[in-house]
């Protein structure tokens, strides 16, 4: 997580200096948020959190993104031998897309590309102590952008992503274990974005 921190900082610094040469290679660069996101790529009963830092050139944007999740709750079991459990689930990323991009008019832009990431993920729970797994992500996206003035859109994202993940759990009550496994899914996106 902290090599993760670390790139992304590294990245947005590099990419967000304020020469001469940045200034007239990016037509812009912002900050993006999701408005709403429809589908969670982590997890069906968790919804992830998302920054963007789009840079638009004449036909590209590069948009690295990082997301996050963080949950916990608490089981009450009932019976003859009733009990509580708390458990925590946490994940985080990041993602770095690349896409083409056509300006239809003055307000309205569309992009398609291809992602690549990483995401870490953290569960605890009585069961299997802690358990901890990472996954390394690919995709294809495609989006339209509606440009409401000069410094802020906003609009719609969908992608496909695919990958590896390995977790592995130290045991507690169980014995430990390590799974490995694909993943694949959709992730469509209602989101805002600031230019400066």
């Amino acid at each position: 997580m902290q090599k993760i921190c670390l790139i992304t900082l590294y990245l947005v610094n590099i990419l967000y200096s304020q020469n001469e040469t940045d200034q007239s290679f990016y037509k812009k660069k912002g900050i993006g948020f999701e408005f709403q996101e429809i589908n969670s790529f982590l997890s069906e009963s968790s919804s992830s959190r998302s920054m963007y830092f789009p840079m638009i050139t004449e036909k590209w944007m590069i948009e690295p993104q990082l997301f996050f999740t963080n949950q916990s709750f608490e089981t009450k079991y009932n019976g003859s031998n009733p009990r509580d459990e708390e458990n925590s689930e946490s994940a985080s990323g990041f993602i770095l897309g690349i896409s083409y991009r056509i300006e239809h008019s003055k307000k309205v832009a569309s992009y398609f590309g291809i992602e690549a990431g990483v995401a870490n993920a953290k569960q605890t729970n009585g069961y299997y102590g802690e358990a901890k797994g990472n996954s390394e992500l690919f995709g294809i996206c495609f989006g339209v952008e509606y440009y409401i003035s000069e410094h802020f859109s906003f609009g719609g994202d969908y992608a496909f992503r695919f990958g590896t993940y390995k977790e592995e759990a130290d045991g507690d009550l169980l014995d430990g274990y390590t799974r490995t496994g694909n993943l694949s899914g959709s992730v469509p996106v209602l989101m805002f974005r600031f230019y400066f």
